[in-house]
C-alpha cells in the first residue's frame, strides 16, 4: 500500500478531529454542522465528504461509493453485484449480471450484453430483433424469430396473423388463426393478450389451456382479457386488478378476494374489509347478496362500484 495513501488517511483523521474539537465553546451551530458528517469506520472517525467506509475499510477520496468491499467513483465507473467496471459512468449505465453496459447502444439479453443493431432493438431469447420488422413468437424459453409481414401482424403461437383481417382463436386448447368474420372471432369479443397468444397452445401448464370438453371463458377486465374460471377482476370500475382465483367460491372484496363460505366482505368506514363469517360485521350483512363480478353489497354507499 502506498505511502501517499497512509498520509492522506492520516490527514483526513487528524484534520476532521481538529475541526470538531476546535469549535467546542465557540460556535455550537457550526460545530454541529461539521460533526454531522462524522462517522466511524472500525473505531476511526472520518468525514463522509472526504472518504467512504466499505466493509470496515476506510478509503480516502471525495465522491466515492462502495461496491462490496471496493470503493469507486460513480461518475467514472459502474458497480454491478460487487464488480467495478471502469470507464462507464453509473449515471448512464445499466447492469447485465456482473457486467455494466450502455443502454444507448447495447442491450442485455439473457445475461449477455449484445450490440443493438438498431435503436429499437428488442430481445428474443439470447438474440436481438428489429421490433418493427421482426416478431418474436413462441414460448418464453423457446422463442422463434420471424420476419414481420406488416406492422399489423402479431404472434399466434409460432405463427403470425393480420389483426385487421384475422384473429387468434383458442379452439379446443390450441391457438388457430381464423378470418375476422368467423364465429370464433365474433364470439371472442375480449382481445386475448399477446403473451397468452404466444404461449397458450404450447404450454401444457397454462391455466387458460382447456380440454376439448371445456370452453375458454374470456371477459374484459378494463382493457385486458381474463379467464373467469381461473381469475377474478377486482376493484373499482376505473382501477381494475386481475387476481388468480383461489377457488370457485372466492369472490372480490375491493382489490382483494375472500372465501364466501368462511368470510364476508364488509363496508367499514366506507372501506371494504374481509372478516370471518361469524363476526358482527358479517351478521349485519346477512341477507345481502354476496359480492360477485357484477354485484356488490347493497348497503355500500360509494361513488365507485366494485366488482
Amino acid at each position: 500500500m502506498s505511502l501517499l495513501w497512509f498520509l492522506g488517511l492520516g490527514w483526513l483523521i487528524y484534520g476532521f478531529t481538529c475541526v470538531c474539537e476546535s469549535h467546542v465553546g465557540t460556535n455550537a451551530g457550526s460545530k454541529r454542522l461539521d460533526c454531522n458528517y462524522r462517522k466511524t469506520c472500525k473505531g476511526v472517525q472520518y468525514d463522509i465528504r472526504e472518504a467512504v467506509c466499505c466493509e470496515n475499510r476506510l478509503h480516502p477520496g471525495a465522491g466515492l461509493s462502495c461496491c462490496g468491499e471496493l470503493a469507486f467513483n460513480p461518475t467514472a465507473a459502474t458497480c454491478c453485484e460487487g464488480k467495478v467496471t471502469l470507464g462507464l459512468s453509473q449515471k448512464v449505465s445499466a447492469c447485465c449480471g456482473l457486467d455494466a453496459y450502455s443502454p444507448l447502444n447495447e442491450i442485455c439479453c439473457q445475461s449477455t450484453v449484445l450490440a443493438k443493431p438498431v435503436p429499437k432493438a428488442q430481445c428474443c431469447g439470447n438474440e436481438t430483433i428489429h421490433e418493427e420488422k421482426q416478431l418474436c413468437c413462441g414460448l418464453t424459453n423457446k422463442k422463434k424469430v420471424m420476419a414481420r409481414t406488416s406492422n399489423h401482424h402479431q404472434c399466434c403461437g409460432y405463427d403470425q396473423f393480420n389483426t385487421i383481417t384475422h384473429c387468434c382463436c383458442p379452439m379446443n386448447g390450441v391457438l388457430e388463426i381464423q378470418h375476422m368474420n368467423s364465429s370464433c372471432c365474433v364470439e371472442d369479443t375480449a382481445q386475448i393478450p399477446q403473451s397468452v397468444m404466444e404461449n397458450m397452445s404450447m404450454n401444457p401448464n397454462n391455466p387458460l389451456k382447456k380440454s376439448p370438453s371445456q370452453s375458454l371463458k374470456m371477459q374484459n377486465c378494463g382493457n385486458v382479457a381474463f379467464d373467469v374460471d381461473n381469475q377474478l377482476c377486482c376493484g373499482s370500475i376505473y382501477n381494475k386488478k386481475i387476481l388468480a382465483r383461489k377457488s370457485s367460491h372466492h369472490q372480490c372484496c375491493g382489490h382483494d378476494q375472500y372465501d364466501n363460505k368462511t368470510e364476508c366482505c364488509c363496508s367499514i368506514d366506507d372501506n371494504l374489509k374481509i372478516r370471518l363469517i361469524n363476526s358482527s360485521c358479517c351478521e349485519e350483512e346477512a341477507g345481502v347478496e354476496p359480492q360477485t363480478l357484477a354485484t356488490q353489497p347493497q348497503r355500500i354507499n360509494k361513488t365507485e362500484t366494485y366488482s
